[in-house]
């Protein structure tokens, strides 16, 4: 069993991720949130008015 580190920091809409894996960071813009990931990776989530229910659209391929 391995060790996991994952912190974040909110600045208004921005918000930055810095994890074992790398750092990534997002932002708000609307219903809209869009990311960078850790492992090079898009992607865009869209929130709604129903509450827990989210699209995500992810971009790019995974780094090896």
């Amino acid at each position: 069993m391995g060790m996991m580190f994952r912190n974040s920091k909110n600045f208004g809409p921005f918000r930055i991720n810095t994890s074992s894996g790398g750092v990534g960071g997002s932002t708000r813009v609307g219903p809209m949130r869009i990311t960078q990931r850790a492992d090079g990776r898009q992607s865009v989530t869209i929130r709604t008015p129903i509450r827990g229910l989210n699209f995500t659209k992810t971009f790019g391929s995974k780094r090896r």
